[in-house]
C-alpha cells in the first residue's frame, strides 16, 4: 500500500516537473518569436532632424537608389501615391505646433505620402505613423494635403530629406531623388514657444518656494522664513494654494487680522477655480478663519 502511495507521489511529481518544462520551453520559443529578424535593406534607413527655434522635426525614411532607372513615371508611377521612401511609410515628427505650406499642424508624428504628376505633386500627411507603404492608407486619417510643384535638379542617386533656408521660424524641407525635388515650407512660432517655457520655469519656481514655505509651517519653525517664501511665491502666482499657505503661517504667528485676511483672499480665488481638492481646502481654511476671527 505504502509503496503504492509512494508511486503515485513520484509520478505526480514527475508530472508536474514535466508541464514546468514544458511551460519554460513555451514561454523561452514565444519571447523568441516575437523579436524581430533584423537584416540590411536595399534601401537603408534613416533619420534627418532639425531644430527650428526650439521645435524639433524629424523625418524617418528609407533611402532608395536611382540605379540606372527611369524614376518618375515608371518605377515611381504618376498619378499614384508612393510612400515617398522605401519599405515602411516615412513619417516626419514635429515636438510642437507648426504651420506647414500655410496649414496648420498638430504637434506630433504622422506619415507621409506624395502623389507626382509631371507637373504638380500631392502632399499628404497622414495621423497612423505606423504603416507599410501605402497598401492600407486610411483617407479618412489625411489631416493635411497641399500641393507643391516639382523642378529639376543635378542627379541625385540616393533619396534625400534635407532642410534649406534655415530661420529662428522657419525652413524649408526639401525631398531631392534622381533629377527632381520638392519643398514646402515649415513655420515655428518660438516666441510663443519661449514664453510658455518662461511661464512654466517661473510657475516651477512659485511652486518651490510654496513648498519650501509649507515644509517649515508643517514643522512649526523658521516661520519668518516661510512667510517670506510665500510672499514671493504669491508675487510670482497669486493663487488659493499659495494664500492658504499664507494665512495658515499667519495664523501661527498669531498675527490673525492679516490671517483673516490672507484667508478671504484666498477663499475669494477658490471660488473661481473649484475643484474637489480646493473645496476641501477652503472648508477647512474657513473653520481655521472663524478661529482667527475669534481670538483678533
Amino acid at each position: 500500500m505504502n509503496r503504492k502511495i509512494r508511486n503515485s507521489r513520484g509520478e505526480l511529481m514527475r508530472n508536474r516537473l514535466f508541464i514546468i518544462i514544458v511551460f519554460a520551453i513555451t514561454i523561452h520559443f514565444s519571447a523568441a518569436a516575437q523579436e524581430k529578424a533584423v537584416r540590411p535593406m536595399l534601401s537603408q534607413k534613416a533619420m534627418t532632424m532639425q531644430r527650428i527655434g526650439l521645435t524639433d522635426i524629424t523625418v524617418t525614411y528609407h533611402r532608395p537608389g536611382v540605379k540606372g532607372r527611369t524614376i518618375w513615371g515608371k518605377l515611381v508611377p504618376y498619378n499614384e501615391l508612393w510612400r515617398a521612401g522605401a519599405n515602411e511609410a516615412t513619417t516626419i515628427s514635429f515636438s510642437d505646433d507648426v504651420t506647414v505650406n500655410g496649414h496648420p499642424l498638430k504637434a506630433g508624428t504622422y506619415s507621409f505620402f506624395v502623389r507626382p504628376t509631371p507637373t504638380s505633386w500631392q502632399v499628404i500627411f497622414n495621423s497612423n505613423a505606423k504603416q507599410w507603404g501605402t497598401f492600407f492608407l486610411d483617407k479618412s486619417k489625411n489631416v493635411l494635403t497641399f500641393n507643391v510643384t516639382p523642378y529639376a535638379i543635378p542627379h541625385r542617386e540616393w533619396l534625400l530629406y534635407d532642410f534649406t533656408d534655415l530661420a529662428m521660424n522657419s525652413a524649408k524641407l526639401e525631398l531631392c531623388w534622381d533629377k527632381l525635388a520638392i519643398h514646402f515650407s515649415i513655420r515655428v512660432n518660438t516666441k510663443k514657444k519661449m514664453e510658455e517655457m518662461n511661464e512654466a520655469f517661473v510657475l516651477k519656481a512659485s511652486e518651490q518656494l510654496a513648498g519650501a514655505a509649507l515644509t517649515y509651517l508643517e514643522h512649526h519653525e523658521n516661520l519668518k522664513t516661510a512667510l517670506a517664501d510665500i510672499n514671493r511665491a504669491i508675487a510670482i502666482h497669486s493663487s488659493f494654494e499659495n494664500w492658504n499657505i499664507k494665512a495658515k503661517i499667519l495664523g501661527e504667528l498669531k498675527r490673525f487680522k492679516e490671517a483673516v485676511r490672507a484667508a478671504d483672499i484666498a477663499l475669494k480665488i477658490q471660488k473661481k477655480e473649484k475643484n474637489a481638492y480646493t473645496n476641501m481646502e477652503a472648508w477647512q481654511l474657513k473653520r481655521l478663519k472663524k478661529s482667527w476671527t475669534e481670538s483678533r
